[in-house]
């Protein structure tokens, strides 16, 4: 089961009632944490050394013009296939542009000092779609309330 926070252009936010651990605002650029198990876990592309992926390595370009959500949405897509950490350039800003894509980031992200522009001025193919989903594929924990 994967519970999510969703990011669509415009910056509207959904958060169901099952959340996951996540340290900070997501939209500040910070690091999120997910609890996943990064042992024993194959080299990353991007970052061999630290075993990490970078958005640059799937061709992101973090000028603030180039669209750069088609490399982020492939970097999630690997890191979460192969358990990897994902970690943007810091200080770039990247463009999220026009194209009807969701990166799902079910990885531990940290986006440190990087910026991301969501631009929804022109040509969005669908407003509806989500930019970013952030799940922990984790057992859900139940919780008990006693009271408010």
């Amino acid at each position: 089961m994967c519970r999510c926070l969703t990011v669509f252009h415009g910056v509207l936010l959904r958060c169901p009632v099952q959340t996951f651990p996540v340290i900070s605002n997501i939209l500040a650029g910070c690091a999120v944490f997910l609890g996943i198990s990064l042992s024993g876990m194959p080299a990353a592309v991007g970052d061999p050394v630290q075993n990490l992926v970078t958005y640059e390595a799937f061709g992101a370009v973090g000028n603030g013009v180039a669209d750069d959500l088609p490399a982020i949405h492939k970097a999630h897509a690997h890191a979460n296939q192969h358990g990897l950490p994902v970690r943007s350039k810091p200080g770039v800003t990247y463009h999220l542009g026009r194209k009807a894509l969701t990166a799902v980031i079910a990885t531990d992200t940290d986006w440190g000092t990087s910026r991301f522009i969501i631009d929804d001025s022109q040509g969005v193919e669908k407003h509806s779609k989500p930019l970013f989903e952030v799940c922990s594929m984790l057992k859900a924990v139940p919780l008990k309330i006693e009271r408010l």
